[in-house]
């Protein structure tokens, strides 16, 4: 599992109105590509959870939690579909003709338009809400997975900034047309991220009560792909509990990281000047039968040279 996400920047001071709408342009690109993956990703674990309902000893579970994480989907395709609908709304206010096509980025009307003097803005709190209760019912385990998590709290980071606003217009109405699309595809991302984070548990949950299994579960996920220097970039990795695997260890750039009582190691490190970087992230451990083996992922990310 890779979770990836986006930490954008805020403070165009100083900068002109040409080189705030390169940064954003960029900005929702890069997230544009983020979201895309993301759903690739948490499709995957669909099909996995599709295929143990045909093996004997995954079967019985899979039938338990594929329905669940089938919901997971279903209530997190519908409220990305919900914002997919506010941004073409929200170009078509700023004269965009067709799909894809130019518009002004630059607009503050249409914002108005389309998210507050419509009771929009509002009626995607209410959906934002409704989000987080729905997935958090969808089992017990998940509720207590998750409820005070900070996984999914951090997955929708962008989004409880808004439920903290108790002024949405002070959110969205001085924005223009670039900055508001900007929060709506944050939201999407943060909706891929927290819908991965179950996925993955549900997936979890069926792959780790094997006790003769010679597969090996494992998961790397970051905070983020994309920074501005000196925002925390934060790398998880861990392995499945499987039985027959006695030990493992995890290092990070050929530094060992201390594994938790979970199984999982955490690296938390502070970015720094703009450029293109990455991560060598290894989990060492011993197969079933004895011999010792690596599973080595390379993270790629990007700090953004955002105006000051």
């Amino acid at each position: 599992m890779i979770v990836i996400g986006f930490a954008g920047c805020n403070d165009f001071g100083g900068k002109s109105k040409e080189d705030e709408l390169i940064v954003f342009r960029e900005m929702n690109r890069s997230l544009e590509n983020s979201n895309k993956t993301i759903d690739r990703s948490n499709k995957n674990y669909l099909i996995s959870l599709e295929s143990k309902l045909y093996q004997d000893f995954t079967k019985t579970r899979a039938e338990i939690w594929k329905p669940k994480a089938d919901s997971i989907q279903i209530f997190s395709d519908e409220l990305n579909e919900y914002i997919e609908e506010l941004k073409v709304e929200l170009m078509k206010f700023s004269g965009q003709k067709t799909t894809g096509g130019s518009f002004d980025e630059n607009n503050t009307v249409a914002t108005k338009k389309v998210l507050v003097g419509r009771g929009r803005a509002k009626e995607l709190l209410r959906k934002i809400n409704e989000y987080k209760l729905s997935i958090l019912k969808v089992d017990t385990l998940v509720k207590e997975e998750f409820q005070n998590n900070t996984v999914l709290d951090s997955s929708l980071k962008n989004i409880s900034l808004l439920i903290r606003d108790s002024s949405l217009e002070n959110y969205f109405n001085k924005s223009s047309s670039i900055q508001t699309l900007n929060k709506l595809i944050r939201f999407q991302n943060d909706i891929r991220n927290a819908e991965a984070a179950i996925l993955d548990f549900c997936d979890r949950k069926v792959s780790n009560i094997c006790i003769d299994c010679t597969g090996i579960d494992y998961f790397i996920g970051t905070n983020a792909l994309y920074f501005k220097p000196g925002q925390d970039l934060n790398i998880t990795a861990g392995i499945g509990e499987f039985t027959k695997i006695y030990h493992h260890v995890i290092k990070i750039d050929n530094k060992n990281i201390e594994v938790g009582w979970d199984g999982t190691a955490q690296y938390i490190t502070k970015v720094g000047k703009p450029g293109k970087y990455s991560k060598k992230v290894e989990i060492s451990f011993t197969k079933p039968d004895g011999t010792p083996s690596t599973l080595t992922k390379i993270i790629e990310y990007e700090v953004a040279d955002c105006p000051k």
